[in-house]
């Protein structure tokens, strides 16, 4: 594969990250101004300001590759620019899979209380690394043959598959990260708290 392809699914990875972040940075603003957000405890509170600390530092990293793409290489494709994609994605990745633990710890709490939230913010933290990076590190520790650029039969190469699993992610994606914010918001509303507890 191509230095300039690489690249560019590096971008692309990018921009599917940067839509769910931006999205649930969205509704991370929008928490202290529902009419609930006041009786939350003060340590929830605090904990929200974390989590929109975590996705402020997550939107800044995933924003940085494009800006260094443009202005430092003027669009051009260098060896380290692949590398510095795919390491703050990872750092931002990591930030957002914090900061969705705090808020889903947040939810769990408020809507189930006792030790739900904690186990609630815990096990998606532990799943979101699982398999954002520990896939990766299984992957990294056997030693595999490079699969072939093309299959025989006429099959699609490798890394034209890529860029058709890039574009479907691209097209799903988007639309679950905000439902993913709107039911992490709905919680704070009003109407929320007069549903029954079932």
């Amino acid at each position: 594969m191509t230095p300039q392809k690489k690249i560019k699914i590096a971008l692309d990875e990018n921009r599917m990250s940067i839509h769910g972040v931006q999205i649930l940075f969205g509704f991370q603003l929008q928490a202290p101004f529902q009419k609930l957000f006041d009786a939350l405890p003060e340590s929830s509170r605090y904990a929200s300001l974390i989590a929109f600390g975590l996705l402020t530092g997550a939107v800044a990293l995933l924003i940085a590759p494009s800006a260094y793409h443009r202005i430092v290489t003027g669009g051009g494709a260098e060896a380290s620019l692949q590398r510095g994609i795919t390491w703050l994605i990872d750092i931002a990745l990591l930030l957002l899979a914090l900061a969705i633990g705090i808020d889903l710890y947040l939810v769990g709490d408020r809507v189930l209380g006792g030790l739900a939230g904690p186990i609630l913010g815990l096990a998606f933290c532990l799943t979101a690394f699982v398999f954002w990076y520990g896939l990766e590190l299984m992957h990294l520790t056997k030693r595999t043959r490079p699969l072939p650029s093309s299959a025989p039969g006429g099959e699609s190469k490798l890394e034209d598959r890529i860029d058709f699993v890039l574009t479907e992610a691209r097209v799903v994606l988007p639309g679950v990260q905000a439902l993913l914010g709107f039911q992490l918001i709905v919680v704070l509303t009003e109407t929320f708290s007069k549903l029954p507890g079932s």
